[in-house]
C-alpha cells in the first residue's frame, strides 16, 4: 500500500509523538529525587483559588495532589486516565487538585468531559487564567505534578507524563496513607 505525502507526515507525527510521550514517562517515573524547597510553595493559594469544577467525597484527604496540565500537551492527556484511575481508587485518602494553564474554560471543560471517571474523584480543576499559580509552583513545562501531605509539606515532585499505575510510585504515595 502506498501513502501519499500527507499519509506519511501523518505517521511521522503519529511515531514522534509516542516518542516523546514515552520518553516523557520514562524521565518522570525516575524523577524520584528529593523536592526541592518549600519555601516558594503555597498549598494555600492553591486552596483558595476559585474552582471550574469541584467533587468533595473526602473532607480531609491525607494526601493533595497537585497536578499542573493543558488540554493541548500530548504528554498531559497521556497521563490523565492512569492519573484519574489511582485518584478514583483512593478517594477517601487523596485529593487531586487540576490546575489547567489553558487559554479558556471551554477547553478545560470540553476536556473535562473526556474523562468519565473524573466525577467519582475527589478533585478539584482550577484555570489559572492569570498564569500565577504556575509561576509560584515554578511551573515551565507540563505536566508538573506535587505531592503534599495533609499538613502541606511537599512530598515529591514529578516532572512529565506520569504512569500512575507503576507499583514503586503507587507505593511512594499509599505510605503517606493513615487507616
Amino acid at each position: 500500500m502506498q501513502l501519499d505525502k500527507h499519509g506519511r507526515m501523518r505517521n511521522l507525527f503519529l511515531i514522534s509523538t509516542a516518542l516523546v510521550i514515552g520518553t516523557a514517562a520514562v524521565v518522570a517515573v525516575l524523577k524520584f529525587q528529593d523536592p526541592r524547597s518549600v519555601e516558594n510553595f503555597s498549598l494555600d493559594l492553591i486552596k483558595s483559588a476559585d474552582s471550574i469544577l469541584e467533587n468533595k467525597i473526602s473532607k480531609e484527604p491525607q494526601v493533595i495532589i497537585v497536578n499542573f496540565w493543558a488540554s493541548w500537551c500530548p504528554p498531559c492527556i497521556a497521563e490523565t486516565p492512569s492519573m484519574l484511575k489511582f485518584a478514583k481508587a483512593h478517594s477517601e485518602k487523596l485529593q487531586l487538585i487540576l490546575v489547567s494553564e489553558d487559554s479558556s474554560s471551554k477547553e478545560i471543560r470540553d476536556f473535562v468531559k473526556l474523562f468519565n471517571d473524573i466525577y467519582a474523584v475527589n478533585m478539584r480543576v482550577i484555570w489559572d487564567a492569570s498564569r500565577k499559580l504556575g509561576q509560584n509552583f515554578k511551573v515551565y513545562k507540563m505536566p508538573e505534578t506535587f505531592v503534599f501531605n495533609r499538613s502541606g509539606k511537599l512530598l515529591m515532585q514529578l516532572s512529565g507524563s506520569v504512569d500512575w499505575s507503576e507499583p514503586e510510585l503507587q507505593k511512594k504515595i499509599t505510605e503517606h496513607f493513615q487507616n
